[in-house]
């Protein structure tokens, strides 16, 4: 949770004017909490900014246990997912 809650943390440091900011997050594939505690960080964020809105799409893909997101045998599935998204 660290890791979201700085992620959080350092959209209400920006000093661009929030009005001018519209936020669209997309999760996928998470098997941590990660979309729930998104959910309620955006329902906080909604009335500071422009926009805030979420959303989840799986795509089934997984980082093998033991294995880094930078493993170059990764890199072809990992992108393709990031570009679908």
């Amino acid at each position: 949770m660290p890791c979201r809650q700085s992620y959080f943390d350092g959209l209400r440091r920006l000093d661009y004017p929030p009005e001018l900011i519209s936020l669209g997050l997309l999760e996928s594939d998470s098997r941590d909490g990660t979309y729930a505690a998104f959910q309620s960080e955006v329902k906080k964020l909604q009335d500071h900014y422009a926009s805030a809105r979420l959303w989840k799409k799986d795509f089934g893909f997984h980082i093998p246990p033991g294995s880094n997101r930078w493993d170059r045998g990764l890199q072809k599935d990992r992108r393709s997912v990031l570009a679908r998204s």
